[in-house]
């Protein structure tokens, strides 16, 4: 709805905030600590005598209470009292973080900002004011902190020195319940379209593991493989080790972060976290020449080489290189041969990922190694076969991923469309509600 449009029904004025514009005349525009305070509230008792939450981009969940031995963790106890109608944001990483409006009591960690109303107060509607922040990356130029990827942060005094548009209350629930029909309506969508990404993925996968275990030849003699989760295979395929097929399995290295001549070079240097479960044609980091010759344990591997995370959140993951690159040292590296095709052996890995996990040690997150990896056997079919699985795979993958890329921007526009309706909504800009 146009600005000249919504004119013709009320009269506006200048909110002299650049992100909000002009909203209608008898909005009143305070600071958010005019209508809330932050909470420091401690728990009164123990943690295992309260509900757990955690924020999350669907909001606010409760959450299982971690224990030892029968014992709850003594860390819950400095966890901050959580009362209905509280607001919750989380100011410790505004790039993915939310805010979300508490329907219960509870308890939450004290890492999150708890905003309490100083009087009885149409909540939602607030809470809606403030999504509209976080989808539109108001807080976002206000943070501080590392880097705009890690840590980004907003003080609490400047969160509660925002702006906050306060509109009349029969306005604010006409809001609350014209935003409640809509975005519901829109999260259904994405929720369905969400699930059909979910479904090509299964079908890719399928796709891929019957390729790479079974061939394309539907009459081909078969033989037991024995293993379990492969069933048979064709007669002329065989497994080998994986130290058989690669030759100079290796890794690499971290150089010292704390020296500013070893970082933003022009040498391709993979982390886990590069790793995409696809082609890799570029690093997130660089390192220098000077890092090359003071590191010996930096090696460089060809194009076509396999990289797989070895540990932590990115365990088993993998990618294969389209880079002449090094590696740090929780990435292993299968490098070129000529005795496999690498795209067919990174199809193989790829659908191997989960076998892989099952076989390292740890705890809840289980890492693998060189060792474990050099050990696992891959399943080999003739050169010319691996060609052929090769070309059928890399065009039924690839018309896959143009759906699932179709469906993910058909979200996005949902997404901003979501956001537009609560930005139009809660600063006066829809006729019809105020």
């Amino acid at each position: 709805m146009t600005k000249n449009k919504i004119q013709q029904n009320t009269i506006m004025k200048d909110s002299e905030v650049d992100w909000i514009g002009d909203v209608p005349v008898d909005w009143d525009i305070v600071r958010i600590k005019n209508i809330f305070y932050l909470s420091t509230e401690k728990i009164n008792g123990h943690a295992e005598d309260y509900q757990i939450y955690s924020l999350t981009m669907q909001g606010l969940k409760k959450r299982n209470i971690e224990t030892n031995e029968g014992q709850i963790a003594a860390s819950y106890d400095k966890y901050a009292r959580l009362r209905r109608d509280d607001i919750v944001l989380n100011p410790m990483d505004l790039k993915s973080g939310f805010v979300a409006r508490q329907e219960d009591d509870g308890i939450i960690s004290p890492a999150y900002s708890l905003m309490r109303p100083r009087k009885k107060q149409n909540t939602e509607y607030f809470e809606r004011y403030l999504q509209f922040h976080y989808f539109y990356n108001i807080f976002f130029p206000f943070g501080k902190g590392v880097s705009y990827d890690y840590r980004w942060t907003l003080g609490n005094e400047t969160l509660m020195n925002f702006p906050i548009l306060v509109s009349p209350k029969q306005t604010q629930q006409k809001i609350v319940k014209y935003l409640d029909e809509k975005t519901e309506n829109i999260s259904g969508l994405i929720k369905k379209k969400k699930k059909m990404i979910e479904l090509l993925k299964e079908k890719r996968s399928s796709i891929i593991t019957h390729a790479v275990t079974k061939g394309l030849n539907p009459n081909v003699k078969m033989k037991d493989s024995g293993v379990d989760y492969i069933g048979k295979i064709p007669n002329n395929w065989e497994f080998r080790k994986t130290s058989q097929v690669f030759i100079k399995i290796g890794s690499g290295t971290t150089p010292s972060s704390g020296n500013t001549e070893y970082y933003d070079g022009n040498k391709y240097w993979i982390q886990s976290g590069d790793l995409n479960a696809g082609v890799l044609n570029n690093t997130k980091k660089k390192i220098t020449q000077k890092a090359i010759l003071d590191y010996s344990t930096l090696r460089f591997y060809s194009k076509d080489s396999i990289v797989i995370a070895m540990y932590g959140a990115s365990v088993g993951n993998l990618s294969l290189t389209k880079i002449r690159a090094t590696t740090n040292q929780a990435c292993c590296v299968l490098p070129k041969t000529e005795k496999v095709n690498s795209r067919f052996a990174f199809y193989y890995y790829l659908i191997s990922k989960d076998t892989l996990i099952s076989l390292g040690q740890g705890g809840s997150q289980p890492n693998i190694n060189k060792e474990l990896i050099k050990s696992f056997k891959i399943l080999l079919p003739p050169k010319q076969t691996q060609q052929k699985i090769v070309e059928f795979l890399d065009k039924k993958t690839s018309e896959i991923d143009s759906i699932i890329s179709k469906i993910e921007k058909q979200i996005k526009l949902l997404d901003e469309y979501r956001a537009s309706l609560i930005y139009h909504a809660v600063t006066g800009k829809i006729a019809t509600l105020v």
